[in-house]
């Protein structure tokens, strides 16, 4: 037998003992979930629990790429600068709204130079970030992230697609005009 689609009910009885239901959702599955969290495809696998798993852990990269419109992942570098040295938190920050927004895998992270003005340069926190999102995406969350509610900058979050600066749609558009 091969993978079949199912529903609950059809895969319980038609699944035997070490078969496995696989079901998917759109939501983070590191929160609970209700039954309407879970979307209607379900498949049953011929296969025990435990292998599928580790079928998933090797392969699921490459089928969560095989199934993006351009099978495009982005690799980014944000850069971290605070004038108040404040790293920690807004690192602790960002990493909690990446987690939260699954936005992809950190791919490493250091401290670098970065310039701030011609042959002036600063030390920042880099963060390298392998993802789905777009870079425009990305930038605008981090835009939010600089500012708090009542408009006081907190940070300075640069993103860097390609080995250059992304300064996102709405300065290109003010540079533009």
């Amino acid at each position: 037998m091969t993978a079949k689609e199912v529903d609950w009910i059809e895969g319980i009885g038609m699944g035997e003992k070490d078969d496995t239901i696989l079901a998917f959702t759109k939501k983070s599955i590191n929160g609970p979930l209700v039954s309407s969290d879970i979307l209607d495809t379900k498949i049953l696998v011929p296969r025990p629990s435990i292998e599928v798993r580790g079928k998933l852990r090797l392969e699921g990269l490459r089928l969560m790429t095989q199934s993006l419109k351009d099978s495009q992942w982005y690799e980014l570098r944000i850069n971290i600068y605070d004038s108040m040295g404040e790293y920690q938190k807004h690192y602790d920050r960002l990493m909690f709204i990446l987690s939260k927004l699954e936005m992809g895998m950190v791919l490493g992270e250091s401290w670098t130079k970065d310039y701030a003005v011609l042959l002036y340069s600063v030390m920042t926190y880099q963060v390298r970030l392998f993802t789905f999102f777009t870079p425009q995406e990305v930038k605008r969350i981090l835009a939010a992230l600089e500012y708090t509610i009542d408009g006081k900058r907190l940070v300075d979050f640069d993103l860097y697609h390609k080995n250059k600066k992304f300064l996102g749609l709405m300065l290109v558009r003010l540079i533009e005009k």
